[in-house]
């Protein structure tokens, strides 16, 4: 599910590409923002089908164990466990989730090594020996079981992240961390890697960590989805919608249009309230920000005013400088303030 924190990130990030390409086709941004939004999606579904992706590999690992002289039957039947799960099975036939899986190029087992490096720290947790030497088990046990694997082992695994990335056709990181670094001269595009290893060491690098990216919220999702299994053991009906109702669905794109097409209007309400201001403070994309932060205040009456200072607040100081969550709050601010006094807004 995309909630509109989500939406905004993506917005602003098709609106800074916009306006750092040759060619500047709104209809292009559109479908662009579309891909996006549906690949943010596709990552609920992704993520939830490593619950079976795992359970198939254990399979194949005790099927090879079988054929060993060294391994007993009671070795064997202590883990067998895991490859019964129903939670697994219960994902595994949901015909919807399968479908979309079949459009997503890629796959958990295109890293069995990581499988198998999960499944060994999974095997080894406390969490999995509590869960194996129970006598019997019902849904709710082996969902119990999966939401604490995969919050304590799994959702926090570096190598998880870093294949989630890998797959990820994104500019920006997907998962949880993005780098920033202030210079004087953008670094030759080809040699980007080699330049950002330098970087690291400018006193002006920041690392910040995001607990709202695409690949955090859809673990939460996840782990809700799992909650509601095990009440109806129905994986269809508790699968997230993409958006909660017609109202978000349509958020992004009007928010992108708004932007994009009133870009003029509202880059001069910037350069108006710039007049106080140091002109220099500008950054390229503080000036996207506050262009789409205008562009929310006058589309969406509904959406009160503080609600939109707080999010493109919070949107700059992830994006943008060190200095420019407290610039985009008082010249947002402002802004607002000019807009009341012209009736253009009641917010």
């Amino acid at each position: 599910m995309i909630n509109r924190t989500l939406a905004r990130s993506s917005v602003f990030q098709q609106l800074y590409a916009y306006y750092h390409s040759d060619e500047t086709h709104l209809e292009r941004a559109e479908e662009a923002l579309d891909l996006c939004l549906d690949s943010i999606q596709a990552s609920y579904y992704f993520l939830l089908d490593i619950i079976p992706s795992l359970t198939d590999v254990q399979h194949e690992l005790l099927q090879r164990k079988k054929t060993r002289f060294y391994n007993t039957e009671a070795e064997i039947a202590h883990h067998e466990h895991l490859v019964q799960n129903r939670l697994a099975e219960i994902i595994r036939s949901c015909d919807f989730l399968q479908d979309k899986l079949s459009d997503i190029d890629a796959s958990w087992r295109d890293n069995d090594p990581l499988l198998k490096n999960l499944l060994s720290e999974i095997t080894k947790s406390e969490v999995y020996q509590t869960y194996v030497e129970r006598q019997t088990t019902d849904i709710n046990i082996d969902v119990k079981f999966w939401i604490d694997i995969l919050q304590k082992i799994v959702f926090k695994h570096a190598q998880v992240d870093e294949f989630l990335s890998d797959i990820s056709i994104y500019w920006d990181n997907p998962c949880n961390v993005v780098e920033k670094v202030e210079i004087e001269e953008l670094p030759n595009i080809d040699n980007l890697d080699e330049a950002m290893d330098e970087l690291r060491n400018s006193p002006t690098y920041q690392s910040t960590g995001l607990s709202s990216s695409a690949i955090e919220v859809q673990k939460d999702f996840v782990l809700k989805t799992l909650r509601r299994i095990a009440k109806t053991e129905n994986m269809h009906n508790v699968l997230m919608p993409q958006f909660k109702d017609e109202e978000d669905k349509d958020f992004p794109k009007l928010l992108l249009r708004s932007a994009i097409v009133h870009c003029d209007q509202y880059r001069d309400l910037i350069a108006d309230a710039l007049q106080n201001w140091e002109s220099e403070r500008l950054a390229d994309a503080d000036t996207i920000i506050l262009q789409q932060g205008i562009a929310e205040l006058l589309t969406f009456p509904t959406i009160s005013a503080s609600v939109t200072l707080n999010e493109y607040i919070d949107l700059a100081k992830v994006y943008s400088t060190t200095k420019s969550g407290s610039f985009v709050n008082g010249l947002l601010d402002a802004i607002l303030k000019k807009l009341r006094e012209e009736n253009k807004t009641d917010k």
